[in-house]
């Protein structure tokens, strides 16, 4: 009868030490995902805000100017549209909320706008940028979209200031091309 109260006392002991391991974890592991994501989503502003930068870097240095920089994308895309003149940062599913829902804000210090959207127990942030002053072309063309992936690779792009296309009738708008390497 000692054998097999000793074995039931094991058994509950074991049970209860599953069930405090479980919910330790079941706290901890989304608040390491919202850790993760947020560090996530601040190298992402961090990587636009630099291409922002190398882009008017370019644009204020003058026609023939070029630039070589060096993305990563640990999550989402990287979205040249040159047809809205905009770069987008689209980060999907991610465990931390930016910003209030629904809203975009401007990120203070940058050029970049950011809205977070709510996608069931996640959320989908976008970083953008929108330009007003040139011509955003990808590859030589006007009319294109670059998409850059999640990788653990570097993408090496380039990023020239090609002047001004006068045989357009579009002397005011200064076109800078993004190039991949």
């Amino acid at each position: 009868m000692r054998k097999a109260q000793i074995w039931v006392e094991t058994v509950i002991y074991t049970l209860i030490g599953l069930v405090l391991i479980s919910l330790v974890l079941a706290v901890a592991i989304p608040a390491i995902n919202e850790q993760k994501d947020r560090r996530i989503v601040e190298d992402s502003i961090n990587a636009m805000n630099s291409l922002d930068n190398k882009i008017l870097e370019v644009y204020n240095m003058g026609p023939g100017n070029q630039r070589e920089i060096s993305i990563v994308v640990q999550k989402g895309e990287l979205i040249i549209n040159s047809d809205g003149n905009e770069i987008n940062f689209s980060i999907l599913e991610s465990a931390y909320a930016v910003s209030e829902v629904g809203r975009e804000i401007e990120i203070p210090g940058t050029n970049l706008e950011i809205e977070t959207t709510e996608r069931g127990d996640d959320f989908n942030i976008v970083i953008s940028r929108k330009f007003e002053t040139l011509e955003l072309q990808f590859n030589g063309e006007g009319n294109r979209k670059g998409t850059f992936s999640a990788s653990p690779l570097h993408y090496r792009l380039i990023v020239e200031n090609k002047g001004r296309d006068d045989s357009l009738g579009s002397s005011d708008l200064i076109r800078i091309n993004i190039y991949e390497v």
